[in-house]
């Protein structure tokens, strides 16, 4: 399998990967939040949930 850090995959991204970095988890959130609002005002809020079952099997559904 091939494993990847965040800093890895923040690598090759036009983001140079600082937000790794931040150590208060409420702060960083409230930047892709204000981030989500300002690219998306309709629907700044929604998000992918996603879970799997005992077999594994994937389920992803989106919650507003």
């Amino acid at each position: 399998p091939c494993v990847h850090t965040a800093s890895q995959a923040a690598a090759g991204s036009p983001d140079d990967g600082a937000w790794f970095a931040k150590t208060d988890p409420f702060a960083l959130f409230g930047e892709w939040l204000e981030d989500a609002k300002a690219k998306e005002p309709n629907d700044a809020n929604a998000m992918a949930l996603a879970t799997a079952d005992a077999h594994g099997a994937p389920d992803v559904r989106m919650v507003c």
